[in-house]
């Protein structure tokens, strides 16, 4: 099939029967064999079976797929697309242009869009301007949910600073006039969420324990204190509901998480009964990034002490996330692409230049074009692996993103039909959230400037010929 954007737009009234395909509707009905679906302009008009078509439905072009499947996209609600993946060194970037590295985010968009993925929330490293292009579609990519930075205490999950106090996260990966990650205190945290804010944050992204890759601190460890996260959650309430995100592994991070009122608690690998009954109760989502922990760090490209810790947690990370799921947390689907999981490989693929075990899904499907779904779109996005959550709140549906069934607002992946859109004074669209949707993102701000353009801040990047940059992981 043609790249996504090699296909020209239809002209008005066009009407496009797609045939000889299996419909998966996002509803959580079976499969229909032998379905059909008819686009007029960029919306989907008719889906269901093919001999079911109204006669008043006449199509002008027909596509054969050939038996291909179609489903509404995904949504991948942990993914960093400003690190390269198993195969490449997120300290390169020391080296490299913020120009250069914008074009290298460009194609992981583009590849991620092209593997199913509809939406995708970056949780540290891209800014709000990428979210604009890709709205705007000015770049292929999912629609963006953005959190700019992570936030941690110095010593923790965030703190990448390198010998010589070059902070490696702000340098290699974060984009020029992002907000710095590092807060020492209550008041540093309430004033950094507020340039998060400014800077037109979509989330905010806490790290509450220490991690697996961070240098300084071990995933067991309590990452922000309590009080600096309740300061976290308190200016991101005070800002309409800005969603909170922690990263938090081992129990100390994920009791101080839960207990401070965060939105989602991302890997959750050392939860126990006591705080999944507490995330139930307050609603609270958990991100297992499941399949992160299918494919060990490559130790020919990591250090030996994260090497360690990511065989340990991962084990601790499969056995888990079972028990999450029949205690009745909620659980959302992300893949933390960008680390162990190559970008557009979201949905099970394997990586290129990674460590790998078991690919729950049998196979590489990453790249299989006879294998991956034909057409995205439909009512919402949906998540893989049966998880809960539902379009990210405040933003609106593209063309190609219509409901997939004539007549009736499609329920969403969980379940339970979307609320209508409605306009507040002075401010964007917003869609009113179920019960039980998963608010991954307040309402962007559409006529918040994104920044000043890129630059490359006076920092030398220039490198001599086969120079190659330490090794951050």
């Amino acid at each position: 099939m043609p790249p996504l954007d090699a296909t020209p737009a239809p002209e008005p009234g066009t009407r496009t029967l797609l045939h000889g395909l299996r419909l998966i509707d996002g509803s959580g009905r079976p499969p229909v064999p032998e379905a059909a679906l008819l686009i007029e302009d960029a919306t989907v008009r008719w889906a269901g079976p093919a001999h079911a078509l109204p006669t008043d439905l006449a199509p002008s072009a027909r596509v054969d797929l050939g038996g291909r499947t179609v489903c509404p996209g995904f949504i991948d609600t942990h993914v960093h697309f400003a690190l390269p993946g198993p195969a490449g060194n997120p300290l390169q970037g020391l080296y490299e242009l913020p120009s250069y590295r914008t074009l290298k985010v460009l194609d992981r968009l583009r590849a991620t869009l092209e593997n199913g993925v509809t939406t995708a929330r970056d949780l540290m490293g891209l800014d709000a301007g990428f979210r604009q292009a890709v709205a705007e579609r000015k770049v292929p990519g999912p629609r963006l949910l953005v959190s700019v930075t992570m936030l941690s205490q110095r010593a923790g999950h965030a703190d990448f600073t390198l010998a010589g106090g070059i902070d490696g996260l702000a340098v290699a990966v974060a984009f020029p006039e992002s907000p710095r990650s590092l807060v020492g205190s209550v008041d540093d945290m309430r004033a950094r969420v507020r340039d998060l804010v400014a800077v037109g944050a979509d989330c905010v992204k806490l790290a509450t324990s220490g991690g697996v890759t961070s240098p300084h601190d071990r995933p067991e460890w309590l990452g922000l204190r309590p009080e600096m996260i309740r300061a976290a959650v308190e200016e991101a309430q005070a800002y309409g509901g800005l969603p909170v995100a922690a990263h938090a592994i081992g129990r100390p991070g994920i009791e101080a998480a839960v207990r401070s009122g965060v939105t989602s608690i991302e890997h959750g690998y050392a939860l126990d009964d006591e705080l999944r009954a507490e995330m139930v109760d307050r609603g609270q989502y958990l991100v297992p990034t499941l399949l992160e922990t299918t494919q060990d760090l490559d130790p020919a490209r990591t250090s030996p002490s994260a090497y360690e810790k990511g065989l340990r947690w991962h084990r601790i990370a499969q056995e888990s996330v079972a028990r999450s799921a029949a205690a009745g947390v909620r659980i959302a689907m992300g893949t933390d692409s960008g680390l162990a999981v190559g970008h557009g490989h979201n949905q099970g693929a394997g990586t290129a230049g990674g460590h790998r075990r078991a690919d729950p899904h049998g196979g590489d499907r990453g790249r299989d074009r006879d294998r991956r779904p034909a057409v995205r779109g439909g009512r919402g996005d949906r998540l893989p692996g049966g998880g809960q959550g539902r379009r990210p709140r405040g933003h609106r549906r593209r063309p190609a993103d219509r409901p997939g069934l004539a007549g009736r607002a499609g329920p969403h992946p969980g379940g339970g039909e979307g609320g209508p859109d409605r306009r507040r004074p002075g401010g964007p669209l917003r869609r009113r959230h179920p019960a039980g949707a998963l608010p991954l993102s307040r309402p962007p701000v559409r006529d918040r400037a994104p920044g000043p353009p890129l630059s490359s801040g006076g920092r030398g990047h220039a490198r001599a010929s086969g120079q190659q940059p330490p090794q951050l992981w």
